[in-house]
């Protein structure tokens, strides 16, 4: 994921697929940033000492990214079932 986060092309149709996939089980939009606040918040746990605000931003963002990717497979997992 990290390789690839500067051509998050590569990872469009993955991460869209893995969206329709958590639309299915019931994961809902507000669920992503709970999601993304407690795996920053752990990062940030396990990091210690070299942890700071630029890398939390830094993780946020990219969490960010990957989430609205999956969230266009999720509606398009939505639309195609109806």
């Amino acid at each position: 994921m990290v390789q690839n986060l500067k051509k998050p092309e590569s990872l469009d149709r993955p991460l869209k697929d893995m969206g329709a996939r958590h639309a299915a089980f019931g994961t809902k939009r507000e669920h992503y940033p709970v999601v993304r606040d407690s795996l920053v918040t752990v990062m940030g746990e396990m990091a210690g000492d070299v942890w700071n605000d630029q890398l939390r931003s830094d993780w946020n963002g990219a969490i960010d990214l990957v989430s609205s990717i999956m969230l266009v497979g999720a509606r398009e997992a939505e639309t195609a079932a109806v």
